[in-house]
């Protein structure tokens, strides 16, 4: 179920990604990739307090579950801009980085892998410039 939402999300379909992931935390089988997947959903149909203070929650059940999901991080980057929590996005992004930059030294990994963190280092540098001009 969830690698159907992930199928959905990523072809743009929020709302079908929606119904699958809370299948499963209807059911109470959610991962720390559901509540994310959740979150994200939202994140991208929604700019309201509401819906990004749900996701904030759904951020901080993932990170119950699985507090080494570096996706989460990103994720949570997201949401404090939206929240206007500038300092926690500031605070986040350093740690983001320094997450990345040391999977980057620390692992043997192909050059796919090298290219997506090397890519991530340079989504969170750009972010880290946008929230200081904030």
């Amino acid at each position: 179920v969830t690698n159907a939402a992930i199928t959905k999300f990523n072809i743009g379909r929020f709302e079908q990604a929606l119904k699958f992931v809370n299948q499963n935390i209807e059911n109470n089988v959610a991962t720390d990739d559901d509540y994310l997947l959740k979150a994200r959903c939202l994140l991208n149909l929604e700019d309201t307090p509401d819906s990004n203070a749900e996701a904030l929650s759904l951020i901080c059940k993932a990170k119950e579950i699985n507090p080494n999901n570096i996706n989460i991080v990103k994720t949570e980057i997201i949401a404090s801009i939206r929240n206007g929590s500038l300092s926690d996005a500031q605070s986040l992004l350093s740690k983001y980085m320094d997450d990345l930059e040391t999977t980057l030294a620390s692992i043997d990994i192909d050059s796919r892998s090298r290219n997506y963190y090397n890519g991530e280092l340079d989504w969170a540098r750009r972010m880290r410039i946008k929230v200081q001009a904030l």
